[in-house]
């Protein structure tokens, strides 16, 4: 079997109407309430992709008979987009569809302040995603002048609310906090990890919460999360999936009585997907590999005899990450290795602003707290109003004051958007503070400035 085509589609909303209105109170002075987030949708496709595939459904072309619900579609040239999460009806040329403001982040990130989380009506593309990433591959060349950064603007959204390693779950009624261990019941609810009960499996820890509503939750998996694939029917949600010693290659719910849970390599979350956590058999001891949750490294030194595949979820690492940070480690047979840790379960990614103005004093400001392996890519002061000193700006951390841009790359004096593009990447154990460095000259009576640092 070949690789089979990235599938990007042209295509126009003909028509956009309200689905559903969000009517959860976000809080105080929220404007959400009551606005739409659902919309149905109708698309005109103009043509068919041609590809030279003979194995996808109709051999060498992809129309809208290949629209898949988890799907998206783009109509402008901001990183906007909507999920399919139904379809209604579909044709060659035509396909109506249900979609939704993914996270409601179109809503929130709406510069009119109205937030309208829907997207224009008027022509674009639907692209799909693999592995947590959305492939802009192929862009039907016509699209290629009328969005020129699409590409850019996109994978940046996809960064700031990474869906690598990570689900989004709406459970009502759910208390977890930033933090929690988790396991997923056999009837597909999640509970927080009670280590005195049985049946229990680690899979992941809670990220966030809220988003895109008061019911939700983000989990970060214990592994990678593997989708259309096939789970034994023997094995129940939320529990462990084994390599099968009676069939090679195969995969079975009951545990072997030989390796016990040092066999496990999926926690099952449906028929068809799981998360791999394993990619051994372990050794052949009889013993059985546990998740263990401790406070802090002391205790995990002193768990007794753990069997290799056992996982420790410290809370407080201490001296190895910040001491409030959790860290997951694997005991491989005489040792404990770091599997991730919470910096790497947040994905950072995102921005950091600061303003500055005639008012300001001489001072060094953290703009941004960034990761141990963050990397600052675009620094901008913006200059609204000229300070009328001689005042000056440098932006750097505490290891280089203006590694990020020197005094000389912008001017404080005269209006306008001053940028630098650094290529510097952190390999540290602790976070980093991006600091900007201001001087203030004589009492100036104009002047105001934002900078801001964007990074991954």
């Amino acid at each position: 079997m070949a690789v089979k085509p990235a599938k990007v589609l042209a295509v126009t909303i003909t028509d956009i109407q309200n689905e559903s209105l969000w009517t959860e109170n976000d809080g105080s002075n929220s404007i959400t309430l009551n606005k739409a987030y659902r919309w149905s949708v109708t698309l005109d496709i103009p043509e068919a992709l041609v590809h030279s595939s003979h194995e996808t459904t109709r051999q060498f072309l992809y129309d809208g008979r290949d629209i898949q619900v988890g799907d998206y579609i783009a109509t402008s040239n901001d990183g906007k987009f909507l999920k399919i999460i139904s379809i209604t009806s579909q044709t060659n040329q035509a396909c109506v569809c249900v979609t939704e403001d993914e996270d409601r982040l179109n809503t929130f990130q709406d510069v009119t302040g109205q937030a309208d989380g829907s997207i224009p009506k008027q022509e674009g593309f639907l692209f799909e995603v693999k592995n947590g990433y959305p492939i802009l591959y192929p862009m039907p060349p016509d699209l290629l002048s009328v969005f020129p950064n699409i590409g850019s603007q996109i994978l940046s959204r996809f960064l700031f609310r990474s869906k690598t390693g990570t689900l989004t779950i709406s459970q009502s009624g759910h208390t977890f906090s930033v933090g929690d261990a988790v396991y997923l019941a056999s009837n597909g609810t999640y509970g927080k990890i009670d280590i005195t009960s049985t049946g229990q499996n680690f899979i992941g820890t809670v990220i966030g919460t809220g988003v895109p509503g008061a019911s939700s939750f983000t989990l970060k998996t214990v592994g990678q999360i593997i989708q259309n694939t096939v789970m034994p029917t023997n094995a129940d949600v939320g529990g462990y999936v084994y390599l099968d010693p009676a069939t090679p290659g195969g995969l079975t719910g009951v545990a072997p009585t030989l390796y016990g849970n040092s066999n496990a390599v999926f926690i099952k979350l449906s028929s068809t997907s799981g998360v791999l956590i394993s990619s051994s058999v372990g050794s052949a001891t009889g013993s059985g590999s546990t998740v263990y949750v401790v406070a802090d490294l002391t205790e995990r030194n002193n768990i007794n005899n753990p069997a290799t595949g056992s996982l420790a979820y410290v809370s407080g690492t201490g001296g190895e990450q910040a001491s409030d940070e959790w860290t997951l480690y694997i005991y491989l047979g005489s040792s404990w290795s770091e599997i991730t840790n919470e910096d790497s379960g947040l994905v950072d990614a995102g921005t950091g602003e600061v303003l500055i103005d005639k008012d300001s004093n001489t001072m060094t400001s953290t703009v941004k707290s960034v990761s141990t392996k963050s990397r600052v890519f675009s620094v901008s002061v913006k200059v609204t109003q000229a300070f009328d000193t001689a005042s000056t700006l440098k932006i750097g951390d505490s290891n280089d004051d203006d590694r990020y841009m020197t005094i000389d790359e912008n001017d404080l004096s005269i209006v306008g958007n001053y940028v630098s593009y650094p290529t510097f990447k952190y390999n540290t154990t602790t976070e980093n503070d991006i600091d900007l460095v201001y001087t203030k000259v004589g009492t100036p009576i104009t002047g105001s400035a934002t900078i801001q640092i964007s990074y991954v």
